[in-house]
């Protein structure tokens, strides 16, 4: 192997740490998302009881829903 093929090998391994690292911090991130919004859904759900149990009815949600949130308020049952 010659020396440049040995440096184009180490350049790829450092790419392919520096991608493997920003996987992890991204998964790292989507979970904490996953996290906030569970908390923020069941959160929005006692808001809603709340104001049902006083006897108002609380505002409808902003409209139009982005179909990334349609599809994700699915999956979670809402």
């Amino acid at each position: 192997m010659s020396e440049q093929q040995g440096k184009a090998i180490q350049r790829l391994e450092g790419r392919i740490e520096r991608q493997e690292t920003e996987a992890e911090r991204q998964r790292d991130r989507i979970a904490a998302q996953d996290i906030t919004i569970g908390y923020l859904h069941t959160w929005v759900g006692l808001l809603v009881g709340h104001i049902r149990g006083l006897g108002q009815e609380p505002p409808r949600a902003p409209q139009p829903v982005p179909s990334e949130v349609r599809d994700l308020l699915r999956d979670i049952g809402a």
